[in-house]
């Protein structure tokens, strides 16, 4: 499929994507080996999800240093023309190059987004020239358990003024666009996000959400994205909670198994939070690995923002409903 001033290529079975100009033509093949120490290629590096990524680390298959190095080639590759990250962050270099780096996801490449999760000594802007060039003195809550997961963080995503869009075309930045389509938007608030991981710069990335903030750059980019319970990621310490509560901190992935991973890394009360919600007996990452039992699902195709619903639209949701009915579900319109 062409795009007015290029082509998109999708490898559905990695559920990645990129942007490519006409010179530059590829589509990523199924990884067919496990990488060697230093012969990781970006083909390879997209292929796989943070969990496994992390356990190469572990293997000692690969290091820390060469995936952030790939991390970086591939950004490099589609940020031109994506806009997803717009500030880069200096010290992932020691953090990567650390021997005493640990934690569940230790070495991984990451991107926090540039609202409401702080980085110490960087602005977070929140897509506002207002806040573009004033730096926090300390890092978020949610950055700290980041960061104390092993995650190393050489970025920042675009954003809308203060995340008010399910769209992200910011003054400051200039609009984030889709890697299946850079004609179309990648959603918002969290769009830089979305679009970083959906063209396999990371395969996970922060994100939060208050009205649609993770679902809404998920669903225009075929990610997994959760909004958790209020209370349970937690937000401070320069702020309380946002929005009343509506706001909780997250992250947008390629994977449900990543996704279950990093809210395990980043759930849990602080001192600051006004609204603490006990954690979950059981890790979320076990909890994937049981079957549900049966739901009542409901769903609607109508939209409450608009008159009519595109057919593409409704079609997708339509389908959902189809997978859920297969799966055994109760499922109402």
């Amino acid at each position: 499929a062409s795009a007015d001033d290029g082509t998109r290529f999708a490898d559905r079975q990695t559920k990645s994507c990129l942007w490519l100009s006409p010179k530059s033509r590829y589509a990523v093949p199924r990884v067919r080996h496990r990488p060697t120490l230093n012969s990781m290629n970006l083909d390879e590096y997209r292929a796989f999800d943070a969990t496994e990524l992390a356990r190469l680390v572990v293997e000692k298959e690969v290091t820390p240093v060469e995936l952030l190095t790939l991390a970086r080639r591939r950004a490099a590759d589609v940020n031109p023309a994506l806009n997803a990250i717009v500030i880069d962050i200096d010290e992932a270099d020691a953090q990567a190059a650390d021997p005493g780096l640990s934690g569940p996801f230790a070495g991984v490449p990451f991107l926090i987004k540039d609202l409401a999760q702080d980085y110490q000594g960087y602005p977070t802007s929140c897509g506002s020239r207002s806040l573009s060039k004033l730096p926090v003195a300390e890092h978020a809550h949610v950055t700290r358990r980041f960061l104390d997961a092993g995650l190393v963080i050489f970025g920042k995503t675009n954003t809308p003024e203060f995340g008010a869009k399910g769209i992200t075309e910011p003054t400051l930045f200039g609009p984030a666009r889709n890697p299946w389509n850079p004609g179309h938007t990648p959603g918002g608030s969290s769009g830089g996000s979305g679009a970083a991981v959906a063209a396999g710069i990371v395969p996970a990335a922060g994100a939060n959400d208050g009205g649609g903030s993770i679902r809404i750059p998920s669903a225009c980019n075929g990610l997994v994205g959760l909004k958790p319970s209020r209370g349970l990621s937690p937000f401070g310490p320069a702020r309380g909670e946002q929005t009343f509560g509506m706001s909780v901190q997250g992250v947008v992935a390629r994977t449900v198994r990543d996704a279950a991973g990093l809210y395990d890394a980043i759930v849990g009360p602080t001192p600051s939070s006004v609204y603490p919600t006990p954690t979950p007996s059981t890790p979320f990452a076990s909890q994937i690995a049981t079957p549900p039992s049966k739901l009542r699902i409901g769903f609607s195709t109508e939209s409450a923002l608009a008159p009519s619903v595109h057919p593409e639209a409704r079609a997708a949701v339509e389908h959902a409903a189809g997978i859920l009915v297969d799966l055994g579900h109760i499922v109402e319109e």
